[in-house]
C-alpha cells in the first residue's frame, strides 16, 4: 500500500539560505574595500601635493564610508530588503518542511498500526469452548524408585473441547496439560509452573508428528485425556490443571499460546479422606473443575 508523498521543500529552503549568505559576504567585502581605499588615496594625495601657504579646512569626502543617506556600508535600501526577505523565506520554508515531515511520519505510523490491527483481528484464536469435565474419579498409585523410595502418583482423566474462534486456519496445533496438587488452596501455581506446559507444547509443535490444523469455527474434542503428578504434599487441599495450547497462523512461523488454569471445586468446609496409606496422603474428593484464568499471546 503506497501513500502519496508531497514534494519536499528542503531544496528551496537550503537555496534561500545559501543566497542570503553569499549576498551578505559580498556586501561585507565591498564595505571593507570602500572603507580602506579612500583613506589610502587621501594619504597619498596629501603627501605628493605641494603645500600652500593658505590653510584650507579639511572637508570629509562623501566616500569616507557613508553615503548621502548616512548609511555606513553604502548598500542600497532595496538590496537590504531583498536580503531580509530571502532570509525570512528560507526560514519559513524550513518550518513548513519540518511540519510536513512530522505529518508524513504520523501518517506512516498510523498506517503501520492499522496493518498490525488488521493482522491481529484476522489471526487464528484457539481456546476451550466448554468446561473441563472429569471422566472418572482421580486415582492414586504407588511406584518404587531407587533406594527403596516409594512415591504416590495422582492421575486425573478429563475431556475438553477446543475451537478456532479466529478468521484464519491454525496449523501445527499441540496442547499440553499438567496436574498440580497442592497443600495451599489460596496460592495459585507459580509463574514458572504455568509457563512449563507452553514450553513442552511448543517443543512438540515443532515435530510434524502429532500436530493438526484447526480451521475457523472448527471444534476439536479432546476425550479421556490424562494428567499425572507425583504427590509431594501429604495433605492435598487444592488440585490445579495448567493447560497450554500452542499453534501457528496460516502464514508466518510465530507461535501463539493460549494459557488456561483450572482448579478443582472442593466442598466447603473441606473433608479430607485417606488417599494412600503408605506413604500416607490425604485429599478432598471433588467432581468437577472450573476455569479461573486464561490468557493469549
Amino acid at each position: 500500500m503506497e501513500s502519496n508523498k508531497e514534494p519536499s521543500l528542503w531544496p528551496l529552503a537550503i537555496l534561500g539560505i545559501v543566497v542570503s549568505y553569499l549576498t551578505f559576504r559580498r556586501t561585507q567585502n565591498n564595505q571593507t574595500t570602500e572603507t580602506i581605499l579612500p583613506q589610502v588615496n587621501a594619504k597619498v594625495e596629501r603627501y605628493f601635493t605641494p603645500r600652500e601657504p593658505m590653510v584650507v579646512p579639511h572637508i570629509p569626502s562623501p566616500t569616507d564610508g557613508s553615503d548621502t543617506n548616512g548609511r555606513k556600508d553604502g548598500t542600497p535600501p532595496w538590496k537590504k530588503r531583498l536580503e531580509i526577505a530571502a532570509a525570512f523565506i528560507a526560514f519559513g520554508l524550513l518550518i513548513v518542511n519540518i511540519f510536513q515531515m512530522r505529518a508524513t511520519q504520523k501518517s506512516a505510523d498510523t498506517a503501520d498500526k492499522t496493518l498490525k490491527e488488521m493482522a491481529f483481528e484476522k489471526r487464528a484464536w484457539i481456546g476451550p469452548s466448554s468446561e473441563l469435565v472429569l471422566d472418572s474419579s482421580p486415582s492414586f498409585t504407588a511406584a518404587r524408585f531407587e533406594k527403596q523410595t516409594i512415591l504416590v502418583n495422582m492421575t486425573v482423566k478429563f475431556s475438553v473441547t477446543l475451537q478456532n474462534l479466529g478468521l484464519s486456519p491454525a496449523r501445527r496445533e499441540n496442547d499440553t496439560f499438567v496436574l498440580y496438587p497442592s497443600e495451599d488452596s489460596n496460592i495459585p501455581p507459580e509463574d514458572w509452573r504455568r509457563q512449563r506446559p507452553c514450553a513442552m507444547s511448543e517443543q512438540s509443535s515443532k515435530n510434524p508428528i502429532g500436530v493438526r490444523a484447526i480451521f475457523p469455527g472448527e471444534k476439536i474434542a479432546l476425550i479421556n485425556r490424562r494428567a499425572v503428578a507425583v504427590i509431594k504434599a501429604r495433605n492435598i487441599l487444592a488440585v490445579w490443571i495448567i493447560g497450554c495450547i500452542t499453534y501457528q497462523d496460516a502464514e508466518g512461523d510465530q507461535f501463539h499460546h493460549t494459557h488456561i488454569l483450572w482448579t478443582a471445586d472442593l466442598p466447603s468446609p473441606p473433608v479430607p479422606e485417606v488417599a494412600f496409606e503408605e506413604p500416607r496422603a490425604t485429599w478432598v474428593p471433588f467432581t468437577n473443575f472450573r476455569m479461573v484464568d486464561s490468557a493469549v499471546d
